[in-house]
Parts: structure tokens; C-alpha cells; sequence
């Protein structure tokens, strides 16, 4: 295969682009920065100001044209984070400061409650306009209360309803009720009964406080503040770098933000919703409603429980999501495109906001409609081993869904990057920010193992901070001017994720089942997540991607049964329980099932349309064109050519991504368990014949064929790549199977456990200087009460002597970078299980010195607060070091 010939020859291009944070520091120290990030493999930096206090003013430029030199010198790309700081949103303090028209705006109801009957009842509503005053506060001075604060509040309507229950209404009684603003007073003979007041208001007042002030991302005009801010200054100042050096701009989680947090799901969380100047009357059109048939509908987005009420969520949650892509995703991607550059970045995607409020921005497909790469981040400990059932308590008071950010979140992002062709199948992930500094290299490793494992290609690393050390701004920070001790061994971890990414781009994805995202279901009504079905298939090796309803009404069908989305087709779609749909959905259902499309419904099919006067004839086609069936018979379900693995036995933390180029096709396989190793027979969905490539030691390795399938071992934590080929191969080197599955075929193994050994401390922090301990086997250094806060590198030596030259050596457990010298000459570096070294080569007759430099991260020496949600393993080598060798000669002590 052309590029498996390509990244053995080194011609890999460039994956890694990480966030390089400027607060203004000196040129030495940018340039500095820069040579280092560079220098270990990384061929791309995203500037952010973090913040840099004259963003936009001439140090800011002049800073920039600095940079954009040093990156043309070095053979960097720069990519721009598009805000004076993140989220994206706040375009340099302009919105507030000269646009104050165009900030967030909500729609919000308050409601009194009253009884009747009563005639000429008059009734008090100027207060609902505003947040309720403090004038219970005992014992303070109570200013005069005013109702002036209210003038940046637009009364849309005011309605009322009978009471039905503890805030339930009869919808069927809801009035729209003539109100005198100015005034202040409703005039209403109040009927007989309990009866609710609400006011429906447009207002600027309340919302997420983190961004007040922030742009309204359903306003066009809004998106052409921050373009005129932010993105015409920098393009009109530095034209001549963009589309060379300058790739593009990255907008870091804009989102809709009239609430805090991830659980704003329309109907079910107590909130302002978002809202836009005029939008009442544009929304009553597209619903071929009057303004006031639309007042009463718009009241069922808080209350009730009806189909009405479902209803209207899921038209009012369609409507805004397409005004975010097509008013702020799409203004920018396209103005971007005319001048031959680049949008990228992520939205908030955190414990499924990607479809609701709050924090997300409603639909992740149309929120990233605009954007050339699709793009997700993992930051806070939200993806962490294991960690993969329930929610589990991290840096945020909730928690996080570990099935969500284990099953869900990578696949989500790599499917927009497979399926939307503005992609070119190309997703970013923003990996490794805030998980403290007991974050090191093995857990960065099994991060990136995880997001390539599920299609993610492109990465930006967060972060480079060029603040003095200890910057506490969400550390680790991967240089840390040189204190750092990982830092040496990070081109390691760059150049392993540069060798996977070219891998896996410039082909096509080889999943056919098809997973339809739940956006829609979980604004209409009762619904299941998507990542449960695909914590299903991804337990038990089945490749999919996860498709938009917009993908499927626009998909086209060939033969078989099969659908095409881009390019990849299809033969089976899965459909998480929903107990609503929307009609267009369902009408291209029955059609692509008519079609002969394998369609499987979880649990149940749908009772209902997300629509009330839908055609509900619709669902008696849909039951006669699919097939309903729980998770736990979804694979025995699956039928066809589903592209799958067979494997001799369960092995849930297996995972597998299959990849086609022209010359063919890449199966890739991740133990994502790093408690564990794996030894399984494996039979892969292919005729060819298959090779063996180990991306961390960039050679080939001998796959011998059992049967029908291959054996394969993959040590904790480890990832192979198999492959087939079309074309001869030239001739290289071939490793040995010993370094790729952690197993030597020996006949001979020799502990150095119970062997002398000195541990000298290396350069480091928090611990002794110049310092060397002697003992009469491999010591447990946690009880050296010197070494307690160190973090650094500790060297450990022995000798051994031996007339084998064929040999190979494995260090079980160690924390968490081994660097092995054998007679003073350097044989391998790892930063990851398997910890295995071929000795090959390096072995002499007789007497052999062994030297095992291990470096830790720096969680032991700052103890930060983030560190807290990571177990710290203990200090250096930890488990045995054995010397395999194939002969059953003779090893002996030194």
C-alpha cells in the first residue's frame, strides 16, 4: 500500500496543530516556543489570545507578523482562534460596546395566578418584564423599586389558561388576551376557576452569565460584527500569508447560551430560551400561522405535555438550529471560502448539549454545517479508562457520561467528517486540556489511540502556554520552558499521531451501518440516546457512522438495498427508540425501506408524528418496512454484508475502524483497556491476505494466517494496523512480532528482578540532587521519603551477562516513559505499553550494562487541583524486567 510505504519512509504530512497561548511575552520567548513545538513533530500551531490584553492593536500585529515569519522559516501552518478570549462569541467587547442590539436575546415567560370570577378584574403585569427584586433582604438599605430596567424588554403577548394541576394548564382554554404595555395594567373579567397570567417576552435580560454580552448567533448581522472585528483586520493585515503559512480561523464553542450547562433539553429544563428581534412574526409564517395563534403555541414550549406541545418544541428547535448554521456557522464558513482559507473549531458537545440549549448550539450537524473539518474536544477528565457506564464525578459538579464520551462523542464528530463532502473527511479533536498534571504521555497516547480508533485524524493538543511555570491556567502544559520532564519524549507521541492521520485520510470510511442521530426525537418527545446502540456495536466490532435525518431525506438509493451518503453507502440503519419523528423523516424511511434498506428500530417504532396534522398513515408503511429489536439483539439483527469483525469470544474493549484507499483497505484495531492485555483469533471482513504495520515503532511486522483469521495480541492499551495491498511492496525491513504484541515466541525468560541495581536521580523536580541508591533487587522507590514530591528521571542500571544476540527485553509496569541503553548505546524509547525492547543487535558476549532511564509526569511534584481525578501511580519501575530470548542458552547475573 502507497501510504504504508510512505510513512515508513518518513513522507507523512503534518496532523498535529496545537493551541500556542499569547499573553504578550517576548519575541525569544516566542521564538523559543516555536523551534520547540516544531522540533517534536508538530508542524502547525492555533494562536490564541488567553488573553492578550492589546488584541487587535499594534503589539497584537506585530506579534502576528513575528510569528507568521518564524512559521514560514520553520514550515508551520498558523491557524487563528477568532475572539479576544474563548468561548467565540464575544468578538473583542464590540457587541456589547457599540452593537448592544445584537446581543443574545431570549424569549421568557412569567405567569401570576389568579381566581375567578371576577369582573373588571385589573391586574399588575410591568413586574413580570423584569427578574424579581430583593426586597427581602433584612436589614440592608432597600433602594426604591422601579420597573425601569424593563425598557430593553418586548412584550410579544399576553395570554391565560385555566389551571389543570400543579403547573398544567387546559391548552384547549388558552387565551390571547388584549394588553396595554405602556400602562402596565391587564383589563380582564376574570372567568370562573382557577386561571394562570403569562406575559411572553423578548428580552436581553438574564441567560448564561459567562456570556453576557455575547453575540446573537440566530442574527446574520451578528456574525458580520465579529467578521468586520475580528476576521477583516487580521486577513486585510496579513493578506499575504493567508492561504500559505495563514491556513484559516478556529472558533472555539460558540453556543446559544441563554442557560448554563449541558441538560438545557427543550420542555424539560426550566429556562429562557433563545430568541431574535422580529422572529415571532418569520416564525408564524413558516408555521402559516397569524402572530397570534403562534403566542399560544409558543406558551406550549414551557408547559404541557400533549402533542401540541411536542410539536411546537420540535418546529421552534428545527427553526433555530437552521438560523445558528445558516446565520452564524455558514456566514463565516462562506466569507472564509471566498478568500481561499479554512474555518474550523467545535462546539460544546459536553454530556449531550450538542442537540439542546445551554451550552450547545441545538444540532451538531447544522451547528457545524460551515466549518471545512468537523471538530469535537475531550477536555476535564471526560474520557478517562474504564470510565464508560455512568455518569462519574470529575471537575464539574454532575459528572460526566462516560457513555457518552467513550461511545458517542468521537464517532459523532468522525461521522460529520465522513459524510458531509465540505469535510473531505477530515475531523479535528482538541485533546489533552485540564486534566492536571498527573496527565502524562501514556494517558495522552490512550486519548489519541481512542479518537483515531473511531476516525478522528487532525488534533490540537491544549496546550503550549508560554506564561511563566506554573501557569495555573488548566495545565499540563507540554513545554512548560523546559520543565516539563515529558517534553523530551513528545515528538514520540507527535510523530505516532502524524503516522496514523495521513493513514487515515485521503480514502473513504468502510462502515455500512448507518446510526440516525436523536436531535429530533429528543425534541419531540420521549427518546433514547445514540450512544447506546452504538456502545452495542462498538462492543462488538461493528463499523458504523451516525447519520442526520437531513442526510437521510437527501440520500439516493442503489442497488441491494443500499443507500449512498457521500459516497459511502449503507445496507442497514439503526433507529434509537423515539416516541415522535418528524413526517419528512418518515416519508424517506418508507422509502428507503420500500427500497429494501435493512431498518431497525430500537425497542419500538414510533406511535406518532413530531407533527399533529401529519399523514399518520406513514407509520402503518413504516412497521411493514422495518423490524423492531432490543440493544441486546441489535447484532445478531444486522444482516448482509455488515462490515464487521468475528472474533473466537466477547471482547468488549476492542475496538475497530476499517479504511479504504484505491490501493487497499486499513483495519485498525485498539485495546482500549489498559487493565488488560488481549489475545483473541480474529477473522476480518476480507479475502486479501493481511500485513502487519506498528505505527509506534514505524516498521512492518510478520502476521502469520490461522485458519480463516489471524491471532492477534495487543498488549494494554495498544493499537495495530492490518492491512491488505494491490500492489507489490518493496522491499523493507520487517520487525519482530515481539515489539508490536508485547510477546516474544521464546523458549527462554530471565527476571533481572532479584538482580543488584543502582537508581541514580536524573534531572527533575521535588527531589534530591545527585543522588544514587544501591540495591539487591528492583526497589519499591515509593517508600524513599526523598523522592516523595519528585517528578523527573531516575536511571536505573544493572548488568547481565550473556552469549545470546537474539534477545528481547519487557519492563511489565512502569511509570510511564523507559528509555532502554544497552553497553551505552540507546535501543528504543516507549511512552506506553508494551514496554518491550529488541535487544538485537545491542547484546554482546559476556558482560552487558542495562540502563533504564524512566521519567514521570509532573502530577508527583505540583499535586494540582486537577490532578485530583487521576489515581497516581507509584514512583518508577514496578513490575518485573525480563530478558526473552528464542534459545534455551544460558543469561546469567552480571
Amino acid at each position: 500500500m502507497d501510504r504504508i510505504e510512505k510513512v515508513i519512509n518518513g513522507e507523512y504530512d503534518n496532523h498535529m496543530m496545537p493551541f500556542l497561548w499569547m499573553h504578550g511575552e517576548e519575541r525569544n520567548v516566542i521564538k523559543d516556543y516555536l523551534e520547540k513545538i516544531a522540533g517534536c513533530g508538530m508542524g502547525a500551531v492555533c494562536l490564541e489570545s488567553r488573553p492578550y490584553e492589546a488584541f487587535l492593536e499594534e503589539p497584537w500585529w506585530k506579534d502576528l507578523e513575528f510569528i507568521t515569519g518564524e512559521c514560514e522559516r520553520l514550515g508551520m501552518d498558523v491557524w487563528i482562534l477568532d475572539d479576544k478570549h474563548f468561548p467565540t462569541g464575544y468578538a473583542a467587547g464590540m457587541i456589547e460596546e457599540r452593537y448592544p442590539q445584537l446581543r443574545k436575546m431570549y424569549l421568557t415567560v412569567r405567569s401570576l395566578d389568579f381566581v375567578g370570577p371576577k369582573k373588571n378584574g385589573r391586574i399588575l403585569l410591568k413586574w413580570l418584564k423584569t427578574d424579581r427584586p430583593n426586597i427581602m433582604n433584612v436589614g440592608a438599605e432597600k433602594p426604591e423599586l422601579c420597573d425601569s430596567d424593563c425598557g430593553e424588554t418586548q412584550v410579544l403577548g399576553v395570554l391565560a389558561a385555566r389551571k389543570s394541576g400543579d403547573r398544567e394548564i387546559d391548552e384547549e382554554s388558552i387565551l390571547f388576551l388584549p394588553y396595554e404595555e405602556e400602562k402596565g395594567i391587564l383589563k380582564w373579567d376574570i372567568p370562573e376557576g382557577e386561571w394562570s397570567v403569562f406575559l411572553l417576552s423578548a428580552t436581553y435580560q438574564g441567560g448564561e452569565a459567562a456570556t453576557e454580552g455575547y453575540l446573537n448567533p440566530l442574527q446574520r448581522e451578528a456574525a458580520e460584527v465579529l467578521l468586520e472585528t475580528v476576521y477583516v483586520p487580521h486577513y486585510e493585515r496579513l493578506k499575504e500569508k493567508f492561504g500559505t503559512v495563514i491556513k484559516g480561523f478556529f472558533s472555539d464553542e460558540p453556543r446559544l447560551g441563554n442557560v448554563k450547562g449541558p441538560d438545557a433539553s427543550i420542555g424539560r429544563y426550566e429556562m429562557p430560551l433563545p430568541w431574535k428581534a422580529g422572529m415571532e412574526s418569520v416564525l408564524a409564517a413558516e408555521l402559516d400561522l397569524t402572530e397570534q395563534e403562534l403566542m399560544k403555541r409558543l406558551l406550549l414550549l414551557f408547559l404541557g405535555d400533549s402533542a401540541g406541545a411536542h410539536e411546537i418544541r420540535y418546529q421552534y428547535m428545527d427553526f433555530i438550529s437552521r438560523m445558528y448554521s445558516e446565520n452564524f456557522s455558514n456566514v463565516i464558513g462562506n466569507w472564509c471560502t471566498e478568500r481561499g482559507i479554512e474555518y474550523i473549531g467545535h462546539v460544546i458537545e459536553d454530556n449531550n448539549a450538542h442537540a439542546r440549549l445551554g451550552y450547545g448550539a441545538g444540532h451538531f450537524f447544522k451547528s457545524m454545517s460551515g466549518q471545512d473539518m468537523s471538530g469535537i474536544d475531550v477536555v476535564l477528565h471526560q474520557l478517562m479508562p474504564r470510565q464508560n457506564r455512568h455518569m462519574f464525578k470529575s471537575f464539574t459538579s454532575t459528572g460526566w457520561d462516560g457513555e457518552f464520551f467513550t461511545f458517542g462523542l468521537a464517532r459523532l464528530g468522525a461521522s460529520l467528517g465522513h459524510l458531509d463532502p465540505r469535510k473531505k473527511g477530515r475531523t479535528m479533536c482538541e485533546v489533552f486540556g485540564a486534566y492536571g498534571w498527573a496527565e502524562g504521555l501514556k494517558l495522552m497516547k490512550w486519548i489519541t489511540d481512542h479518537m483515531v480508533a473511531n476516525g478522528v485524524n487532525y488534533f490540537v493538543p491544549h496546550a503550549f502556554s508560554m506564561k511563566d511555570f506554573p501557569d495555573l491556567d488548566c495545565p499540563p502544559h507540554l513545554y512548560a520552558h523546559g520543565n516539563n520532564p515529558e517534553f523530551t519524549y513528545l515528538d514520540i507521541l507527535s510523530e505516532y499521531t502524524n503516522r496514523l492521520g495521513f493513514l487515515l485520510s485521503g480514502g473513504k470510511h468502510g462502515g455500512n451501518t448507518g446510526l440516525l442521530y436523536h436531535a429530533e426525537a429528543e425534541w419531540s418527545g420521549n427518546y433514547m440516546l445514540f450512544q447506546k446502540p452504538a456502545r452495542v456495536l462498538s462492543e462488538n466490532q461493528i463499523e458504523f457512522d451516525i447519520l442526520s435525518a437531513d442526510m437521510l431525506t437527501q440520500s439516493r438509493t442503489v442497488g441491494g438495498g443500499q443507500i449512498v451518503v457521500n459516497g459511502q453507502k449503507f445496507c442497514s440503519l439503526i433507529v434509537p427508540y423515539a416516541q415522535r419523528l418528524p413526517e419528512k423523516l418518515i416519508k424517506s424511511l418508507v422509502r428507503l425501506g420500500e427500497n429494501g434498506l435493512n431498518i431497525l428500530f430500537i425497542d419500538e417504532l414510533p406511535e406518532a408524528l413530531s407533527e399533529k396534522g401529519g399523514d399518520i398513515g406513514l407509520l402503518n408503511k413504516l412497521h411493514s418496512v422495518s423490524r423492531v429489536c432490543t440493544l441486546q439483539e441489535l447484532p445478531e439483527k444486522l444482516e448482509g454484508e455488515t462490515d464487521r469483525l468475528i472474533t473466537d469470544r466477547e471482547v468488549p474493549y476492542l475496538r475497530y475502524y476499517h479504511y479504504f484507499h484505491e490501493d487497499g483497505e486499513i483495519f485498525l484495531l485498539f485495546n482500549e483497556d489498559l487493565y488488560e492485555n488481549l489475545n483473541i483469533h480474529v477473522t476480518f471482513p476480507t479475502d486479501q491476505p493481511l500485513h502487519g504495520y506498528a505505527p509506534m515503532e514505524n516498521r512492518r511486522v510478520d502476521l502469520p494466517r490461522e485458519g480463516e483469521g489471524y491471532s492477534i495480541t495487543l498488549a494494554k492499551g495498544e493499537l495495530m494496523v492490518l492491512y491488505t495491498n494491490t500492489a507489490e511492496e518493496k522491499e523493507t525491513k520487517v520487525g519482530n512480532v515481539l515489539s508490536q504484541a508485547a510477546v516474544f515466541e521464546a523458549v527462554n525468560a530471565f527476571s533481572l528482578k532479584n538482580q543488584h541495581w543502582t537508581v541514580e536521580v536524573g534531572k527533575g523536580l521535588g527531589g534530591p540532587k545527585q543522588q544514587i541508591w544501591e540495591f539487591d533487587s528492583l526497589p519499591d522507590l515509593d517508600r524513599i521519603s526523598e523522592l516523595e514530591d519528585f517528578s523527573g528521571e531516575l536511571i536505573y542500571r544493572t548488568e547481565f551477562s550473556s552469549c545470546l544476540e537474539q534477545m528481547s527485553l519487557v519492563i511489565e509496569e512502569v511509570n510511564e516513559i523507559a528509555e532502554v541503553h544497552l553497553n551505552g548505546i540507546s535501543v528504543g524509547r516507549r511512552i506506553s505499553y508494551p514496554y518491550a525492547f529488541d535487544l538485537t543487535g545491542y547484546s554482546i558476549g559476556g558482560k552487558n550494562v542495562l540502563e533504564i532511564r524512566v521519567v514521570n509526569n509532573l502530577g508527583r511534584y505540583r499535586k494540582d487541583y486537577l490532578s485530583q481525578f487521576i489515581v497516581m501511580e507509584p514512583l518508577g519501575i514496578t513490575g518485573d524486567v525480563v530478558l526473552y530470548s528464542r534459545r534455551n542458552d544460558l543469561i546469567e547475573e552480571g
